[in-house]
């Protein structure tokens, strides 16, 4: 017998070793194909991280430019714990301009469409026509989201005092307001 490897048995050592690196070669295809995968989903994660930091940035420089649009809106409408407050503003209008107002009734209800509160006001003027027509004025520049539903103005001159009569003040006026509420 011969001493050392014979050309069988190295064959099979060749075959072995072959064998093994073909082992190795698939197992390292299929790991970097599995890091190659991570570092693709990673990168995709970061993509959309990125994106919508940038995102949150365009919200928050949005919000910080129409921050003052929001407070002019806000005031717009009529808060719950406001409703004194405006009553007193739209008397003090007709008061500022001569009449004499009273605040006949106050409500508030609920519309159908969106379940929106609107404040319901009735107010009762005695003035002359110029200072009628002003507080009318006034109304529909009132910065508040509203609708005059009802405007009267009825001359009362045969009911009124001689001193009303000299001073001007025949006029009656019977105004209601809806005024949307914030809820």
């Amino acid at each position: 017998m011969k001493k050392g490897f014979s050309t069988k048995h190295f064959m099979y050592i060749l075959a072995v070793v072959t064998l093994c690196l073909v082992a190795l070669a698939v197992f390292l295809g299929f790991y970097i194909q599995k890091i190659s995968t991570t570092i693709a989903s990673t990168q995709s994660r970061s993509e959309e991280t990125t994106e919508m930091l940038r995102l949150m940035d365009a919200i928050k420089t949005v919000v910080k430019d129409t921050l003052p649009d929001v407070s002019q809106l806000s005031n717009y409408f009529v808060r719950k714990d406001g409703v004194v407050d405006l009553i007193e503003r739209v008397e003090s209008l007709g008061k500022g301009g001569g009449l004499e107002i009273v605040t006949k009734s106050v409500g508030i209800e609920t519309k159908e469409e969106g379940g929106t509160e609107v404040v319901k006001l009735r107010l009762l003027t005695d003035g002359s026509w110029e200072q009628t027509l002003h507080f009318l004025t006034l109304l529909e520049e009132l910065p508040v989201r509203k609708d005059i539903e009802m405007v009267t103005m009825t001359r009362a001159s045969d009911m009124a005092t001689p001193a009303q009569k000299k001073a001007n003040l025949t006029w009656n006026g019977i105004f209601e307001l809806a005024i949307i509420m914030i809820k």
